[in-house]
């Protein structure tokens, strides 16, 4: 039997393993004429014989010659039939042993066609995961990525960890989880401090507590249903999901609410962050096998340019036997340095976009989400806004206290600007003590307020400088909406920068909105 590979499937051609029970069967077929003929032989001699008897007178001596000669053909058919049952036992035991030796042949030669498809299988699955690397989105590249390793292996969950970069513990990023007829999809925020992190230590199911999704998607399509959104914690955006629900068999699932299948999805997936820490501590992978259930944990590092850059942890429900285990283990280590490649591009991708002392995105990213958020708004006739930020007097604060505490003011002040934004806000840092945020589906009325809520929560929070001493900071702000006639990032720029400095000439600590009166800012 030869196995051969044939595209992206094995295909194995096997001798029939119905010959072998067949021929033991004829030869348990050839000891019954001999049983039949020795049978009817003796059956003739003793009948034979007891007529001769018959015939003779009871005193005549050739009476016991012809008992003789029945007994003696008798054992002669005996001894026949002993001789033939031996010979036909060895034949058998030869072709038991035969069998025996082809039966091992087959079971060796399944065991290379499944060593051969795994090895297709693996290749697969690592060219889907380079094909993912072309990929733009970081959410469609993760989720497709986690995709192709759960349908190569089986795996049931699938989660990825990153370093934080403040207390270098394991940080969920993205979570994959398929059965019962459903795939769910998780990507989390980053850099959501105290958010998730802080939830998963000890149930992983804890994080989903207070969580509810928003902004749903919802696309049904013959009995399947497909749902995304993002996640909000209050009213923080912490994340977006994607859930598709098959109806088969189950069609009173497809009439729930879309949020309610979702919200539930979310509070059954578990992302604890217990066995990533450990991997981060050993720096190796860690196995765990439950032999009774045959259920099967990985968890193993995520490694770029020979460092760790995060952590994958995966679980299979379904394990056939140990060698599957190895099977699995293996190709989960060969996609763990792709997908440790693809997490480090990401994170250096978020590096280069984002200030180090602010966290917020540089002037580069501010200019290419604009000229994006400019076209979509074009194409949908939603409104977008954009608001420049000044801190009040910041030359002061560094000349009084130090650049120290300006720099304690400047990442104090990107803070509470953090948390005064929608979820669908964007905030950057423009250059030096000049901040800015990108505000897309609002009119120049909703963005005035936001401009307001900001300054306020900035003018009530405390700073001080390194000595201890309170530092007063105050910010002006400049607001400007998309009209028809701005139509580049530049000309928005523009329009807010003017308004921002129509408020630092009328006193500062104030909000002013962009009008056609307002005349450029005159830079020194």
């Amino acid at each position: 039997m030869t196995p051969t590979v044939s595209g992206q499937s094995v295909v194995c051609r096997r001798s029939s393993r119905r010959a072998i029970p067949a021929g033991r069967f004829h030869a348990y077929l050839a000891i019954v004429p001999l049983v039949l003929i020795s049978g009817i032989g003796m059956a003739m001699g003793a009948r034979i014989s007891w007529i001769a008897m018959a015939d003779l007178p009871e005193a005549s001596m050739d009476r016991p010659l012809s008992v003789g000669v029945c007994l003696l053909a008798s054992a002669g058919s005996l001894l026949a039939l002993a001789i033939a049952s031996l010979r036909m036992w060895l034949r058998m035991q030869e072709v038991e042993k035969v069998h025996m030796q082809i039966v091992s042949s087959h079971e060796e030669a399944m065991r290379e066609a499944r060593q051969y498809r795994r090895q297709v299988e693996a290749l697969s699955l690592m060219r889907e995961i380079h094909r993912t690397g072309n990929i733009a989105s970081p959410e469609e590249r993760l989720r497709q990525a986690l995709a192709a390793l759960a349908e190569a292996t089986g795996l049931r969950e699938a989660t990825i960890y990153s370093i934080d970069p403040e207390t270098s513990a394991p940080r969920p990023t993205a979570t994959y989880r398929s059965g019962d007829g459903s795939t769910l999809f998780v990507l989390l925020k980053t850099g959501i401090g105290g958010g998730v992190a802080d939830d998963v230590g000890g149930d992983g199911r804890h994080w989903s507590r207070g969580v509810s999704c928003g902004k749903l998607g919802v696309e049904r399509r013959d009995r399947n249903l497909t749902i995304s959104g993002d996640i909000f914690r209050g009213e923080e955006r912490i994340g977006c999901a994607w859930l598709r629900v098959c109806g088969d068999g189950r069609p009173a699932i497809l009439s729930q609410d879309p949020a309610d299948l979702l919200e539930s999805a979310l509070r059954d997936t578990d992302i604890g962050c217990g066995q990533a820490a450990e991997v981060f501590e050993h720096r190796r992978l860690l196995r765990r096998l439950d032999a009774g259930k045959r259920r099967l944990d990985l968890a193993l590092p995520l490694n770029a340019e020979h460092r760790i850059v995060g952590a994958m942890r995966a679980r299979l429900d379904a394990v056939a036997d140990d060698e599957h285990a190895a099977w699995i283990e293996s190709v989960l280590v060969e996609a763990s340095d792709h997908i440790g490649l693809a997490l480090k591009k990401e994170q250096d991708s978020i590096e280069a976009a984002t200030d180090g002392l602010t966290g917020l995105f540089v002037k580069r990213r501010m200019l290419s989400d604009l000229a994006r958020m400019i076209w979509e708004s074009s194409e949908s006739g939603r409104g977008l806004c954009l608001l420049m930020f000044d801190i009040d007097h910041f030359k002061k604060v560094n000349d009084t206290w130090g650049h120290l505490t300006g720099d304690r003011v400047l990442k104090g002040v990107a803070k509470t600007l953090m948390k005064s934004l929608r979820a669908d806000d964007v905030a950057y840092r423009y250059g030096g003590e000049e901040l800015a945020v990108a505000l897309p589906n609002a009119t120049v009325a909703k963005a005035a307020q936001a401009a307001e809520r900001i300054r306020a929560a900035v003018a009530e929070e405390e700073f001080f400088a390194e000595d201890g001493t309170r530092v007063p900071v105050t910010i002006s702000i400049g607001v400007a909406g998309l009209t028809p006639d701005v139509r580049t990032p530049d000309a928005l720029i523009a329009r807010a920068d003017a308004a921002l400095y129509a408020s630092k000439r009328n006193g500062r600590d104030r909000v002013t909105v962009w009008s056609p009166e307002l005349a450029p800012p005159q830079r020194a």
